[in-house]
């Protein structure tokens, strides 16, 4: 289940339940279009509290699915992705980093709620 509600001129989508990636397109879709109606141009989606499976619902998967909506990505937003240390590690998130910023994508991950926050906010 995706609750969505803004903090600090930033959209938070925060994820609770089972998270896979078939519901990926579908949220970030539904945050890109609270982007325009609310003019915001940062949003956070939150997994940290999610469960997924390792294997199918990575931080990749939703890169992978942020492609898909290129055409309809605001430019100059700023996507930030909180996951959890139980699911993914420092090396992955290091990887994203670098394919995302190689791409021109303001996006980065996270483990910290804050500091995901702090970093879109500047």
């Amino acid at each position: 289940m995706a609750k969505f509600f803004i903090e600090k001129d930033i959209l938070i989508v925060k994820i609770e339940g089972f998270w896979s990636p078939d519901k990926q397109l579908d949220v970030q879709k539904e945050a890109i279009t609270r982007l325009h109606l609310n003019s915001l141009s940062s949003f956070l989606i939150d997994l940290s509290t999610a469960h997924q499976d390792e294997e199918s619902s990575s931080i990749f998967h939703i890169y992978d699915s942020g492609e898909a909506l290129k055409s309809n990505y605001p430019l100059g937003t700023k996507f930030a992705i909180v996951y959890s240390k139980e699911y993914e590690d420092e090396g992955k998130a290091k990887f994203f980093n670098t394919v995302t910023g190689n791409r021109a994508v303001a996006a980065k991950a996270f483990q910290d709620c804050d500091e995901a926050k702090a970093w879109l906010i500047n």
